[in-house]
């Protein structure tokens, strides 16, 4: 291990010194867990998916990666070396793709100024709209209806899951978070409003007055 670094004698005695005291493993194992714990917080489903596979995934990441111990932080850099192994192909697991969508969707939301944002969002609308800022748009590749249900009953996969195009938009209210189903042309439209567009102004009226988006 101590060879991918460029140490003199001294330096890999000093270490091995220091590995070999009493305590170290208590600190390595806290270490450890102050890291793990925002990621089974707060991406919990995904986790769940992982299954075993959660331990090697957690190894290279904690390998790979540094951290500032602030959760957001952890949760982020977590989610990027997931989404590079799922790209890569090194991990092939469609499911777990699209439930760490879901859930970097709810914490984005979770965190999120609701009241800041809700004041600043304005009202009326033109024909120049974008995404509301309390809306996030996810779209699933297996039925999420039955998907969630399974991993809120904590049961073990495989699913048998009906696939096709489920579109799903996750709205901050004052209390809570609501998940609406949609339909795809309708989730396409809300794509397009990443950016600033222009659009039809009934189709702009109605997308305000659903707070799905605001004027631009």
């Amino acid at each position: 291990m101590l060879s991918a670094y460029d140490l003199t004698a001294r330096e890999r005695a000093r270490l091995e010194s220091v590995a070999g005291q009493r305590g170290t493993e208590v600190n390595c194992t806290l270490y450890r867990t102050n890291r793990l714990t925002p990621v089974v917080m707060l991406l919990p489903y995904t986790c769940f998916l992982l299954g075993d596979r959660m331990k090697w995934i957690a190894d290279r990441f904690w390998g790979n990666r540094k951290t500032d111990l602030q959760f957001r932080g952890e949760i982020a850099r977590f989610a990027a070396f997931l989404s590079e192994l799922l790209e890569s192909g090194e991990l092939d697991d469609p499911l777990v793709a699209e439930v760490l969508d879901f859930e970097l969707a709810t914490n984005d939301l979770r965190f999120a100024p609701r009241r800041q944002l809700s004041t600043d969002s304005g009202s009326g609308a033109g024909g120049s709209v974008s995404l509301h800022p309390l809306v996030r748009l996810v779209r699933f590749r297996h039925d999420p209806a039955r998907l969630l249900e399974l991993l809120s009953d904590m049961a073990p996969p495989p699913y048998e899951l009906t696939e096709g195009d489920f579109p799903v938009v996750l709205v901050a209210g004052a209390e809570e978070l609501e998940v609406r189903r949609i339909d795809p042309e309708l989730a396409s439209l809300l794509e397009s409003l990443a950016g600033r567009v222009t659009i039809r102004a009934d189709d702009a009226e109605l997308l305000v007055d659903a707070g799905l988006a605001v004027p631009a």
